[in-house]
């Protein structure tokens, strides 16, 4: 709101016009006061619509997966990572959100965001300096005490304040701060993207590190079956049952299992230093005890394709750079019109010092110049319009609806990806929903030829060897299972991800 300059109430009692450098009255001030609400109505901007995208009513690999009303939910608000009952799993997502540095580089940018959104809207407010200036030519060079109290001065004394404010007639400052409260909410939508982003490559990882402990449980009941099938092939070769190769054999699977064995665990530890870089930690301080709990598999329900605009924080943050790409549109054109200024001073102004500070000395100033009225005594325009910028200005209107297209552009990309990737993970699901299904069913039929190769053992029917290779095929099958699970887990996860943190519900 532009400033209304009026007298001080200590007011001489005979009638005074105020300093001959003042600007206009006040009733013409208070016209254009007026004037300056009526004009700055006005924006050259075009009224934002969102980028048009046909959006789907149902997903296309829904297959069984329900689908549920939309709801509204805001950035990250949803602890997800609960559903899996996993306590090690959720106290170590609630680290990343404060301990990542990368969260943390994501939340100062946004802070900066906000800053410059703060800084642009200065501009709808006048900038105020206090002045003051005097100057005594000396009478004698060589000489060098003035006595400014009584001494005439060559110039003025002036100490004040001198104000200077721009009217936003065409609405290049409120644009200005609308194009920097969007970058903030794309900021912010930015620091939702990296923190969903890492939250769920911290599931995957330690999905994969649970699935590797399971794996070496495994492998080591492998290897100690392989160790009692070279213990077997050992002495029937002793006995002259066997050939050399077959003990070759027996000794080539227990190394082979063993490898196996050594690679996962160095697999889990670079998993785990991973996941200690995520929530914040130096990874020679950190670990996770090993656990043979097998995790929950979780069924999602996806809301309809339209909520994917609402809840997915990369979209957001693609809409609010496109709301702000438009918003420098109408900044561009506002180049091309007319720029009006005011400005105004308060403050006393004598030739002595002594008499700086009596009423009589008082001075005010309003009115259509910028900048220095007391202390600088040149005078600015009031109105400066462009009249030949060398095509400078259709330039910088070019460039920006240039950059408005970018911006849709890429909103539309980031839209088509996000459909993408849900469907993605949702037939992932599907498929692997059927390969869990059939492995378990693989492990279960391997488990029971085990069980009864181990009766037709007890019974003198079979020897302790195949005993052995019964046992080695069920933990093979066993091996298979807990990979096809894990892959779920993950797929799982990216589903979620995909669905920006957020669903209907969990089956």
């Amino acid at each position: 709101m532009m400033p209304v300059f009026k007298c001080n109430s200590v007011i001489p009692t005979k009638p005074r016009v105020c300093n001959t450098r003042a600007g206009m009255p006040i009733f013409k001030g208070c016209i254009l006061y007026l004037c300056i609400h009526l004009l700055s109505s006005c924006s050259l901007a075009p009224d934002y619509q969102r980028p048009a995208m046909m959006t789907p009513k149902t997903y296309k690999e829904t297959g069984t997966w329900v689908t549920a009303n939309p709801r509204a939910v805001a950035l990250g608000s949803v602890s997800w990572w609960t559903l899996y009952q996993d306590a090690m799993l959720t106290a170590l997502e609630e680290k990343v959100a404060r301990q990542n540095l990368d969260v943390r580089a994501a939340l100062a940018r946004y802070d900066g965001a906000r800053a410059d959104a703060v800084m642009a809207r200065a501009a709808y407010f006048p900038n105020l300096v206090s002045a003051f200036n005097a100057y005594k030519q000396s009478d004698n060079t060589g000489s060098s005490t003035t006595n400014l109290q009584t001494a005439h001065l060559t110039r003025p004394i002036f100490w004040g304040f001198d104000l200077a404010y721009e009217i936003d007639v065409w609405g290049k400052i409120r644009n200005s701060v609308k194009a920097a409260n969007d970058v903030a909410q794309a900021s912010l939508a930015d620091f939702a993207v990296v923190r969903l982003s890492l939250q769920a490559e911290l599931a995957v990882d330690y999905f994969a590190l649970r699935a590797d402990d399971e794996m070496v449980h495994v492998l080591n009941q492998q290897v100690a079956a392989y160790e009692r099938a070279l213990h077997i092939a050992q002495h029937r070769y002793q006995g002259g049952s066997v050939s050399e190769s077959a003990l070759d054999d027996a000794e080539s699977q227990l190394e082979a299992a063993r490898t196996v064995a050594a690679d996962i665990i160095a697999k889990r530890a670079t998993l785990e230093h991973a996941i200690a870089v995520i929530v914040g930690e130096i990874p020679e301080n950190f670990s996770i005890p090993v656990s043979h709990q097998a995790t929950k598999q979780i069924m999602i329900q996806p809301n309809l394709p339209s909520t994917l605009l609402e809840r997915r924080p990369d979209v957001a943050e693609a809409e609010w750079l496109v709301q702000a790409a438009n918003a420098e549109i109408g900044i561009a054109r506002a180049a091309f019109f007319p720029a009006f200024n005011l400005s105004g001073a308060i403050g006393f102004e004598s030739s002595t010092l002594a008499n700086l500070l009596k009423s009589s000395s008082f001075v005010w100033s309003a009115g259509p110049t910028a900048g220095g009225a007391f202390i600088n005594p040149s005078v600015d325009p009031f109105i400066s319009q462009p009249l030949f910028e060398g095509g400078r200005l259709r330039a910088m209107s070019a460039k920006a609806r240039a950059h408005y297209e970018e911006t849709a552009s890429n909103y539309r990309q980031t839209v088509l990806t996000a459909y993408r990737q849900v469907e993605d993970q949702l037939v992932a699901l599907r498929q692997l929903d059927v390969e869990l299904h059939t492995q378990t069913a693989a492990v279960s039929a391997a488990n029971r030829a085990w069980q009864q190769a181990m009766y037709r053992y007890e019974g003198g029917v079979t020897t302790d060897l195949d005993v052995v290779v019964a046992e080695n095929q069920a933990l093979r099958v066993k091996l298979n299972a807990i990979q096809v699970k894990t892959r779920r887990m993950v797929a799982s996860v990216q589903l979620i991800k995909a669905l920006g943190g957020g669903w209907s519900g969990v089956k």
